[in-house]
């Protein structure tokens, strides 16, 4: 029983340090429009976005994202999908697959 005391002094210690101490305030970072062609700012989206790959990604495997400001990117607009890291092109203008018949 003695050897749970100190245990339990630290830890009421610890939380009324923390208890104490104002959290710091995180700025909300406002999207900008520094997104490139066929791109929009937006704070929400899904883990794996629209590309020339994969045009329609399985819901299932790639869920939405939670919408804060941590998550505030820039992604292709509706109608285009991802062809690189960068671009968002009308999905006609993908390169023809590779796949081998």
């Amino acid at each position: 029983m003695s050897s749970i005391f100190p245990l339990f002094f630290l830890v009421c210690l610890t939380f009324t340090f923390c208890a104490g101490v104002p959290s710091q305030k995180c700025e909300r970072s406002e999207p900008t429009n520094s997104c490139g062609k066929n791109q929009k700012p937006d704070i929400c989206g899904r883990m794996c976005e629209p590309s020339c790959t994969n045009p329609h990604p399985n819901p299932k495997l790639c869920p939405g994202l939670q919408c804060t400001e941590f998550t505030t990117t820039c992604r292709c607009n509706d109608g285009t999908v991802r062809l690189n890291d960068k671009q968002c092109v009308p999905i006609e203008d993908c390169p023809p697959s590779s796949s081998s018949d």
